[in-house]
């Protein structure tokens, strides 16, 4: 019985390699690859620096000798941390639209 058993079996196996075989032969290696899905670049003018922008490029600019670490590199993330804490103080947040907005009840 076991020798009926180990035939289905080996019938079974040969099909599928049979059927495996004949998909990879039906497939075409000469396709393209599918299209990039990265984003192209904008062509065109760049936009103008923001008061935000110059302040800041100022700002950190001014400060790079403050900010100096002990191998003598700048350390841009203090100065620019102080460089957004001295924004925010001279520029205090305005509200937004929604912010405006009274509650509806």
């Amino acid at each position: 019985m076991s020798t009926d058993s180990d035939a289905a079996r080996l019938d079974a196996m040969e099909k599928k390699i049979t059927d495996l075989t004949s998909r990879l032969d039906n497939t075409s290696c000469d396709s393209p690859p599918p299209a990039s899905t990265k984003k192209k670049k904008k062509t065109g003018e760049k936009r103008a620096p923001t008061v935000y922008n110059n302040f800041m490029k100022d700002h950190i600019s001014n400060a790079k000798a403050q900010f100096d670490d002990a191998d003598g590199k700048f350390d841009h993330k203090k100065a620019f941390s102080a460089a957004a804490a001295a924004w925010s103080k001279d520029h205090p947040k305005t509200k937004s639209k929604s912010d405006k907005k009274e509650p509806s009840e």
